[in-house]
């Protein structure tokens, strides 16, 4: 399903009936840049809605909207990897604090 969606998502603003839902991880990245109002919660639609609004407020055009959802999908890809880093790192460090104070 995933390569489905991708493959929809490019057809997005050329052709009408070309509408997947927006990509969890473009919704992550845009919430975390800023792109999008909290009134939003977690509607992915309406955050789609406001995402296209804001695009097409800066003058660029439906055609060029899959390039820039492309681009929250890899920055959204970057700040999973991210987080799952901290949380290895943080268990880790607690896996430590562990063996440091058995050995006491």
């Amino acid at each position: 399903m995933v390569a489905v969606d991708i493959f929809l998502r490019e057809l997005r603003g050329r052709w009408q009936k070309a509408a997947p839902a927006l990509s969890p991880l473009a919704f992550m990245a845009a919430r975390t840049l800023g792109f999008l109002p909290s009134k939003i919660g977690n509607d992915s639609d309406l955050a789609l809605v406001c995402l296209q609004h804001l695009w097409d407020e800066h003058g660029m055009t439906a055609e060029s909207f899959p390039d820039f959802e492309a681009a929250l999908v890899r920055e959204g890809l970057w700040l999973r990897r991210r987080a799952a880093r901290r949380h290895v790192q943080s268990g880790e460090s607690h896996h430590m604090h562990k063996v440091a104070a058995a050995r006491r």
